[in-house]
């Protein structure tokens, strides 16, 4: 088990104190050091983790649904804990989705700000121009991205939906953008900057006010072709749907909400007025606590699975009681994505726990970056037995 550690982590981490932007409480923003701890070279980790999915036998091609020839990865990130975690997925394993093929591989304690994406990530842009061109074994590499949607736009340096004059033109009436492509992104950006890089006149620009910060292209990314379509028609109704959000439902509001406390009432959920009505955490452990997977501990990859399945049927559901509605992009995520990515925060924050007593930032979270690629190496996997059916005891019948 050691030796295999020891290969696993051996130089493959390298960590500093990075100059990151904060944003001060005043408004302003100013640059402090943060430790940033990354895997230098991304590819030889990707093809690392290949190899030994390949020799522990679980690699799939999800019958035909990938081609034979083609290993796909899905890069993504989020921020939680504090800390802003990039990580990947092989696609090709049973259950991609899970926090065990869930492998971080950049982490900085500060904000997921434009700038601060470009500090840590740039170092991989190389990398990913030619991951397309590479083999690991007969198998070519084709690369994906995945991510909410705040995170896909800081990603292609996109400042997000935003409302103008034209909004107040009828969709019929509008002129229509051309379809967003990795090289129009690119064009609008020295645009801009030839501009003055004025932001109020971001949207003139289509919103490109930073450069990429990978060139994967947009073909590549989890949204269907349909989809990608209507994403001024979407961005506009955001927009026009802004002041309804914001107004939200009353405490008593209707004869839906009644019936929704009653029933979050008899699991012990009770709403109060001097919250707003909103959950808080020790609702959401109560309501998560009467479902026959949740624990204190990370579920397995049967129970991810499960899980999965519960969210597809939710899913289904929802299709076919609001035929009308729009999906949000978290229940999309939910679906088809963020399973592994969403969970890795919890990981993130147990492990730091254990850590607590290290003063120094950078060798902290080395530590927490070594123990989660130890946990997520398939040969530990593949050498960590199952646990032991316990037996049944009187009380149990």
């Amino acid at each position: 088990m050691r030796h295999v550690s020891k290969r696993i982590v051996d130089d493959n981490i390298q960590g500093e104190l990075a100059p990151f932007s904060f944003t001060l409480t005043s408004g302003g923003e100013e640059l402090r050091a943060a430790p940033l701890v990354f895997i230098p070279n991304l590819i030889q980790k990707v093809t690392q983790l290949l190899d030994e999915n390949h020799r522990t036998n679980r690699l799939t091609w999800h019958n035909g649904v990938i081609p034979e020839n083609e290993v796909w990865l899905k890069l993504g990130g989020d921020k939680g804990g504090g800390t802003f975690k990039a990580n990947f997925q092989i696609v090709n394993v049973a259950a991609p989705n899970s926090v065990q093929n869930t492998c971080v591989f950049c982490c900085f304690a500060a904000g997921d700000s434009f700038a601060n994406l470009h500090i840590a990530l740039d170092r991989y842009k190389e990398q990913c121009i030619k991951s397309n061109e590479i083999t690991c074994r007969q198998y070519t590499l084709k690369v994906f991205l995945s991510g909410d949607y705040e995170f896909l736009s800081k990603f292609y340096g996109l400042s997000g939906a935003s409302a103008n004059t034209e909004m107040a033109t009828p969709l019929i009436e509008r002129g229509h953008a051309p379809p967003r492509t990795l090289d129009g992104i690119e064009e609008q950006y020295l645009f801009y900057l030839v501009s003055g890089s004025v932001r109020k006149q971001a949207q003139h620009f289509y919103n490109c006010i930073f450069e990429p910060i990978f060139n994967i292209p947009l073909e590549q990314l989890p949204v269907s072709a349909e989809r990608a379509k209507s994403v001024e028609q979407l961005e506009a109704r955001i927009a026009a749907s802004t002041r309804a959000v914001k107004k939200g439902f009353l405490f008593n509001e209707g004869p839906f909400v009644k019936e929704l406390d009653k029933a979050l009432q008899g699991f012990g959920v009770h709403r109060q007025q001097y919250f707003g009505g909103a959950f808080v955490g020790n609702h959401v452990h109560a309501a998560l606590k009467c479902h026959a997977i949740y624990d204190n501990n990370f579920i397995d990859e049967t129970n991810v699975e499960k899980l999965g399945q519960c969210i597809k049927e939710f899913l289904s559901y929802f299709r076919t009681a609001f035929p009308g509605a729009t999906i949000p992009i978290k229940m999309h995520m939910l679906e088809d994505h963020a399973t592994g990515a969403e969970s890795i925060h919890a990981k993130f924050n147990s492990l730091g726990r254990a850590y607590t007593a290290i003063t120094d930032r950078v060798e902290r979270l080395k530590y927490i970056m070594k123990e989660h690629l130890v946990s997520t190496a398939p040969d530990m996997v593949a050498a960590i037995p199952p646990p032991k059916k316990r037996k049944k005891s009187l009380d149990d019948t």
